[in-house]
């Protein structure tokens, strides 16, 4: 409560790989770029993060769990504060069976009387899942937004993404319920390619 957050993280040149024979009933995480998981910031606090991840690879063959050698933010709760979060992706590789990213992930649960700005570049990526969903671009989830400004800047280039869900290369923007939220996205996104055999394949802009 009234907090001032920086937070800054750079992954470059990591390896992170997972598999064997034994079933794995629990999920696990091969994590070789940045993951930031934030619960809650509420009541006049401000979180300013910058996060670079580059050159990283990451596998991840068990039946359950992400592969993340790009950037995962995740946003629980955000009420009555700013946000503001500068991610670069570039150069990463990432395989699983589940979720999988090279790119960049931005989460959000839900938003109440905040101010939210990312600004974000991704390229030359490459995302693979056999089961899941695989993002070598950039997407932004957002459950619900209400009396909040919601700003976007998003550049995706030469990203490869290949899924049996959905695959994004591009720039995917998803929204869940919204109320009296302002949002603006500017977005460019060019020479990617996604393929998928079930869901969304986004190269463009969605």
């Amino acid at each position: 409560v009234g907090s001032e957050i920086f937070q800054k993280s750079e992954a470059i040149d990591n390896e992170a790989v997972l598999g064997g024979a034994r079933p794995v009933t629990n999920d696990t995480q091969a994590i070789s770029g940045v993951v930031v998981e934030v619960s809650e910031v509420k009541k006049d606090s401000s979180f300013q993060g910058n996060n670079l991840a580059s050159d990283n690879y990451a596998s991840n063959i068990l039946a359950k769990g992400d592969a993340v050698s790009g950037i995962n933010t995740d946003f629980g709760t955000t009420r009555d504060s700013v946000v503001q979060q500068i991610n670069k992706a570039e150069y990463n590789s990432a395989f699983g069976n589940d979720l999988v990213v090279s790119g960049v992930y931005s989460q959000f649960g839900s938003l109440t009387n905040s101010d939210v700005d990312l600004n974000t570049r991704t390229s030359e990526n490459t995302a693979t899942s056999t089961k899941g969903s695989a993002i070598a671009g950039q997407q932004v989830t957002i459950g619900s937004s209400k009396n909040t400004d919601f700003n976007v800047e998003a550049t995706s280039k030469y990203n490869s993404a290949t899924a049996k869900e959905s695959a994004i290369a591009g720039v995917g923007v998803t929204f869940g319920t919204l109320r009296n939220a302002p949002t603006s996205i500017d977005a460019i996104s060019k020479n990617n390619y996604a393929n998928t055999q079930n869901q969304d394949a986004v190269a463009g802009v969605s």
